[in-house]
């Protein structure tokens, strides 16, 4: 996202006992712009489900017209309940990408200069999605125990800190919960002080840590 590449990321889910799942992000110029999956769940008539878009006893009578007519779901979809799936398209391809975030264990690899599916960008970047991702899927528990070593220190912010953040697109809350992490006090007593903001404080610190964005101080 921060060099502006294009390309495909490949992402392989695998876990002794279940098959092999993939997820592919279409990017274009560090925005993400289509979303693959081959999981069930995933799919855009379970995502419209989930959304409460469609209503689920809908999704046979669909699927069967779409493979009887060899047509799009979008148009089947548009024709039986006058659902326009374009303008929901930007969600689901959200939906996609952040339940990525609940994975545990794959393998991951990037092919630069492939001709995306979708040129059109469903996020102005993929680091727009990052606090999202963390905030939808991790549990303040989990956070907390990736944290635990580093929840004592103090911290200052890399030379990049404050690009990176506008580029994020934060919200003003969470541009606070930036501006708490490097304000010299170590993040443990931030997130005392502030517990109704204290989620989103471990998200924004955890996310600063990962991107090497957070220098500690000495």
């Amino acid at each position: 996202a921060l060099s502006n590449v294009s390309g495909r990321l490949l992402l392989m889910r695998t876990s002794p006992n279940a098959p092999t799942t993939r997820r592919e992000i279409d990017i274009v110029n560090g925005a993400p712009s289509f979303v693959y999956t081959d999981q069930m769940n995933m799919q855009t008539p379970a995502l419209l489900v989930r959304r409460d878009i469609i209503s689920e006893p809908l999704v046979p009578e669909i699927i069967h017209t779409v493979l009887k007519e060899q047509t799009h779901l979008a148009r089947v979809v548009q024709q039986k309940i006058g659902v326009d799936v374009g303008r929901h398209r930007a969600v689901l391809m959200r939906d996609r990408f952040i339940e990525l975030f609940e994975w545990k264990k794959g393998r991951i690899a990037f092919s630069e200069g492939m001709t995306p599916r979708e040129s059109r960008p469903f996020a102005n970047s993929l680091l727009t999605l990052l606090f999202d991702g963390i905030h939808r899927t991790w549990s303040r528990e989990k956070l907390t125990s990736r944290l635990r070593a580093l929840l004592e220190k103090r911290w200052s912010p890399s030379n990049n800190l404050f690009e990176v953040l506008e580029r994020m697109e934060l919200t003003d809350g969470q541009i606070h919960a930036a501006q708490k992490i490097i304000d010299g006090r170590p993040v443990s007593q931030t997130v005392k002080k502030s517990p109704a903001d204290s989620m989103v404080v471990l998200v924004m610190f955890y996310l600063l840590v990962e991107m090497d964005l957070l220098v500690e101080r000495r």
